[in-house]
This record gives C-alpha cells, structure tokens and sequence, in this order.
C-alpha cells in the first residue's frame, strides 16, 4: 500500500484534517437532467477549517456544485467555491480579510 493511500484513509478516519465534508453522491441516483449541491460551513466547521489552515478565522465558507451523469460513466462536476478568510498582515499585524472564489470543472471516471 502506498504512503498516499494510507494518508488518504488517515484523514477519511480524522475529520480534523477534513473538517468540511458533504454526504457522498451516489452516481447511480444522479437524474438525467442533473444534480445541483449547495453546502455551507458552518461556525464549527469553519473554526476546524482556520485552525488547520493557519488563519486568524474563516469567516465564511459556501460550494455550489452541479453534477452531470455522462454516458461512458463519467461524472461532470462543475460550480464555484467561495470564502472569506481573515488573516494577519505579517508586517503591521493588522487584522485583514480576503475574499476567495474559485471554479471548479472536473470530470471523475469509474
């Protein structure tokens, strides 16, 4: 077994390395016309989140996610997500916050 696999299962088991998780999607019980998902952190999820990240907080935190089912078995996976952080400036140590909105389009294969 590789040392990837066995980290892959150690944070699985610790959702302190993985705090923000969403129930698992079952490919099978995506409909033809899709699937759309909207998560949220919540305050404890975040603290975990800022805690593991080195962040002074994560104000907030939210994905929305569309999923395809494609005929080979493939699975289209397409949204945005996006957060608040707040961080410390390393030279005046004044509080700062910073917005984070990112796309994600990935195709997942059987």
């Amino acid at each position: 077994m590789s040392r990837d696999r066995d980290t892959s299962r150690e944070t699985a088991r610790d959702p302190s390395k993985d705090p923000w998780r969403a129930p698992p999607v079952i490919v099978a019980q995506i409909p033809d016309a899709g699937l759309h998902r909207e998560i949220e952190a919540d305050l404890a999820v975040r603290e975990a989140m800022a805690v593991l990240a080195g962040l002074r907080e994560v104000v907030s935190a939210h994905a929305s996610f569309d999923l395809v089912q494609k005929r080979d078995g493939k699975v289209h996976v397409e949204g945005r997500v996006r957060a608040r952080i707040g961080q410390t400036c390393v030279v005046t140590l004044d509080p700062i916050e910073t917005e984070i909105d990112e796309p994600i389009d990935q195709m997942f294969a059987p």
